[in-house]
């Protein structure tokens, strides 16, 4: 290569770089700016329907059941049958609301998913001018 052929070279690399800041800057290709523009709408239109979905799904999350009926009964007398073995804990029956009334469930048996564990049993909560119900769990 002589020296003249290097010149071509160096011109060339420069409008190459020329013609990928203009492309940028939106003075050569108006579609790719179109384009450009475009896909920046549609993400921060994706983001705001993420934000907002993610707003929805905490709001939700904390929504509990109030029923306005008036108290459950009180629970009907249980008899406690004979553990079916050393480790079974017995966890009381309770009143489920169904839509209309309130039913019982009654109480069972069961293994606690690790040892030293307590059954802490359900309960209904006056709040808000109706009852709700705490579930049970294990402590």
């Amino acid at each position: 290569m002589g020296n003249s052929d290097m010149g071509k070279y160096y011109i060339l690399a420069g409008e190459i770089q020329s013609y990928f800041a203009n492309a940028t800057s939106c003075r050569v290709s108006r579609s790719y700016c179109r384009l450009n523009q475009e896909a920046q709408t549609q993400m921060k239109k994706s983001l705001w329907t993420a934000v907002f979905g993610l707003a929805l799904a905490i709001g939700t999350a904390q929504a509990q059941v109030v029923v306005r009926i008036g108290p459950p009964p009180p629970p009907p007398r249980q008899v406690v049958p004979v553990a079916p073995g050393a480790r079974y804990v017995w966890v009381p029956g309770y009143y489920r609301y169904n839509g209309n009334v309130y039913v019982w469930v009654p109480g069972r048996y069961a293994i606690p998913p690790h040892h030293y564990r307590v059954w802490v049993p359900g309960r209904w909560v006056l709040r808000n001018g109706g009852y709700v119900w705490v579930a049970g769990s294990w402590r």
